[in-house]
């Protein structure tokens, strides 16, 4: 019977028959019941939440009209029934969480153990590793090494399978799961006796590290009221019409192993996950002792070194002042190599000093003992230490100062970035130039500039002059490339913060804030990570071709 009227006349819409329970069929489906002996059907759902779990198909071989009383009672029996599959479902898969979580206790453990590699820990486990997943086998790659635990492939054949799997996990950052192998990848059909069900997960490592299970081939027979890969025949008037014989039909399964449950996935998938949480541990702890052992061999080195270099420091001098009483013809040659000597000594001394300060930087171990500083005595004292190189190039030299400034700082520190600072403008300001050391008060804070007109700094190299040797790497014999990145740090362990701004064949300028004084406190430094920029408001921290 047709539905009268066509459309609703409050919406001019069809009506929505998602919810009818009574409702007529496709006419191929009562063909198919005619073919069958069935003159009426009933079906009930099963549902899982949303998703179709099952259904319930009821069948007469006469018409029979079911009440409304029945079909609720039907309905309600249906319900029910889904929701104790649903409980029953949920009790089981929580019972075999708790069981694989014991397991995955069990081998995270081993894994936190193990002497080198965190899957080495797995194979001393080879049964809870087997029992995790109910796998017939399971083989584990650790970089060219191969272990096979139970009923496997070949070494030759895991290790071809194993360069596919790990292409397929990488593209999908997760564990490969499947109960027909072959339908996936064709040329294990070689080996499905041993393995048609496969799951597996690798480490995102570039080494080859990686467990995989595997499930033996399950060959079953299964029974159909006909065969099911019989479709619709299309009779002679174009009609499809529904096949007509059931006569029972038996099929034959293989290159399909048990079905993975959810538990297997879950637990695969939390072993993964405490093998990288496991790696990454080990990685940083190597990292970390690596930095221990560098830093202590740094300080060793410096301390070392640093008596033998004074030693030949104050014999160079001794040597100069007996030869200046000599008048040999060769005097003047030797002075001079004498001279050559002690200044290379002299530089390798601030190196040694610039490796041992780099060293304490980047352990955070840099020792800052603050009090009030007054700023114009500060800029008196560098610039007293300075101006005989400065009258020696013929450069002048200006010192300006807001009156009472005063910052919370280590002189021996800060007196060191000023020097630093000018130090360099002096190297590249040209003679008859100019430098102006200036301070004064902005937003609350000391803001202190060293400026030059020398011949600047290329845009190019602006972003990374403070950066750890990068004049060496841009081969520049002088100096370490470590000066800048010191001052940078000293800065920032103060609280302030260092950058650079500059136009070639104009000029440079470093400028640097510093928090005013507060009340004196004895403090280690604070110190960012390496290669940290600071917050300023100007171009990107940069660093000039400097020691």
């Amino acid at each position: 019977m047709p539905i009268l009227p066509l459309l609703r006349p409050d919406t001019g819409q069809p009506l929505d028959l998602g919810f009818s329970v009574l409702r007529s069929v496709s006419p191929v489906h009562c063909q198919y019941l005619e073919n069958m002996g069935v003159r009426a059907s009933m079906s009930l759902s099963l549902l899982e939440g949303d998703q179709l779990w099952g259904l319930i198909t009821c069948a007469h071989p006469e018409p029979l009209l079911v009440s409304h009383s029945v079909r609720t009672m039907c309905a309600a029996i249906a319900q029910l029934l889904s929701v104790q599959i649903c409980a029953l479902q949920i009790r089981d898969a929580q019972h075999q969480r708790e069981q694989k979580s014991r397991l995955i206790n069990e081998l995270s453990a081993a894994m936190r153990q193990a002497d080198s590699d965190v899957l080495e820990g797995l194979l001393n486990h080879p049964e809870q590793l087997l029992a995790l997943t109910g796998a017939g086998g399971v083989a584990v790659l650790i970089e060219d090494r191969l272990q096979l635990i139970g009923e496997c492939p070949t070494v030759e054949q895991v290790r071809a399978l194993y360069l596919w799997v790990r292409e397929q996990c990488l593209e999908r950052s997760e564990p490969l799961l499947t109960n027909h192998l072959q339908g996936l990848h064709g040329a294990s059909a070689l080996y499905s006796e041993a393995a048609s069900g496969l799951l597996a997960f690798v480490l995102p490592k570039p080494v080859d590290n990686g467990v995989l299970w595997f499930r033996p081939q399950i060959r079953s027979s299964m029974k159909w009221s006909g065969n099911p890969d019989e479709h619709f025949s299309a009779a002679g008037d174009n009609r499809l019409q529904p096949r007509t014989s059931f006569a029972l039909w038996e099929q034959q399964v293989e290159g399909r192993a048990r079905e993975w449950s959810a538990a297997d996935a879950y637990a695969v998938n939390e072993l993964r996950r405490y093998a990288i949480e496991n790696d990454l541990a080990r990685q940083v702890h190597r990292e970390h002792e690596a930095v221990r052992e560098r830093d202590e061999l740094v300080a060793v080195v410096s301390h070392d070194l640093r008596n033998p270099m004074t030693i030949i420091i104050m014999q160079c001098g001794m040597m100069q002042r007996l030869v200046a009483k000599d008048e040999g013809k060769h005097t003047v040659r030797l002075s001079a190599a004498l001279g050559t000597v002690e200044e290379a000594t002299e530089r390798m001394n601030a190196l040694i000093a610039d490796l041992l300060d780099k060293s304490k930087l980047d352990a955070g171990q840099y020792p800052l003992e603050c009090k009030p500083l007054d700023v114009v005595e500060l800029l008196q004292k560098v610039c007293a230490l300075l101006v005989t190189l400065t009258s020696d190039k013929n450069i002048e030299l200006n010192c300006t100062s807001s009156e009472g400034l005063s910052i919370d700082a280590d002189p021996q520190r800060l007196f060191q970035v000023l020097s630093n600072l000018l130090g360099n403008a002096i190297k590249f300001t040209p003679s008859g130039g100019r430098i102006d050391l200036n301070a004064w008060q902005v937003d609350g804070k000391v803001l202190i500039s060293v400026r030059d007109n020398g011949g600047g700094i290329h845009p190019v190299h602006l972003p990374h002059i403070f950066e750890r040797y990068w004049p060496i790497r841009e081969g520049n014999p002088n100096g370490s490339g470590l000066g800048l990145y010191i001052c940078r740090s000293i800065v920032q362990a103060h609280g302030g913060e260092l950058w650079a701004e500059s136009d070639p064949g104009v000029g440079g300028v470093f400028p640097f804030r510093s928090p005013r004084w507060s009340p004196p406190s004895l403090r280690l430094g604070s110190f960012p990570p390496a290669g940290a920029r600071p917050g300023h408001r100007s171009s990107p921290a940069g660093h000039r071709h400097n020691r």
